[in-house]
């Protein structure tokens, strides 16, 4: 999804990345909700490479441009983890703690982490998640991606910044 799409198709989301990025105040956990046409996915990419590209637009928004852009489209960066699974387990958060633990003493830098399907994750791993929301690390960013957030805790929801998607009647085409 480009910021254009995204700008037409959800333009409340927009705007509120938008501010967001421009002043410098992001939140440390989003809660991405919508339906799988809404290509939520894909609008967490468009943030996380807003976060990292050194030429952002006067939106705030990324260039797509440049090496930064392109890595981060790839997946090619230590900054970021990505779990995609059917179902996230307390491990799998316990793993992204540990990892982001070293990281931080290595890089220093901003990192991310994106959860997709969250609300259907186990009990034990919301537990292991919500420790993880309530002390945040300095330059620490979350993504929650879920279809329903009332199918999460509400001391989760009460530590994520909601951004709610409407259902897009669009398509995305994944590059190769």
């Amino acid at each position: 999804m480009d910021k254009e799409q995204l700008k037409k198709t959800q333009p409340i989301v927009y705007k509120t990345l938008s501010n967001a990025l421009k002043r410098g105040r992001l939140a440390h956990a989003y809660m991405f909700a919508g339906p799988k046409s809404a290509n939520i996915q894909q609008a967490a990419l468009l943030l996380i490479q807003s976060i990292f590209c050194p030429h952002c637009d006067e939106d705030g928004f990324v260039c797509m441009e440049c090496e930064s852009c392109k890595r981060y489209a790839a997946n090619e960066s230590v900054d970021v983890q990505w779990i995609d699974k059917e179902r996230i387990k307390k491990q799998d958060i316990l793993d992204l703690q540990e990892r982001f633990s070293a990281t931080a003493k290595e890089k220093g830098g901003k990192r991310i982490y994106v959860l997709e399907n969250f609300d259907q994750a186990t009990p034990d791993s919301s537990n292991a998640l919500l420790k993880f929301l309530e002390e945040p690390g300095e330059d620490l960013f979350g993504i929650l991606l879920v279809e329903n957030p009332n199918n999460t805790l509400t001391t989760i929801q009460s530590r994520c910044q909601l951004l709610q998607f409407r259902s897009g009647s669009y398509h995305y085409v994944k590059n190769k």
